[in-house]
């Protein structure tokens, strides 16, 4: 999602130029403001131990596996 909104940054910034030109200022404070909003927003996500649901069950940590696992299991839906 930060890719997609990074991208859009410059686009509603620069959408009524007439010409080519190159990023502004704009686009750079854009870029800070909204990292550091991710970054903000990171720091404060309860850790998943932590969360607990209406019915007073604990949310349960997913266990991923490996690259090479998951490289073979995309593999294999081919």
């Amino acid at each position: 999602m930060g890719g997609v909104i990074d991208w859009l940054i410059p686009f509603i910034l620069n959408y009524n130029r007439s010409e080519a030109a190159f990023v502004n200022n704009g686009t750079y404070i854009g870029f800070m403001c909204f990292m550091f909003a991710n970054t903000v927003l990171m720091l404060v996500i309860l850790h998943p131990s932590r969360v607990v649901r209406d019915d007073g069950n604990h949310c349960t940590n997913i266990k991923y596996s490996n690259v090479l696992t998951e490289a073979v299991e995309i593999l294999k839906l081919f």
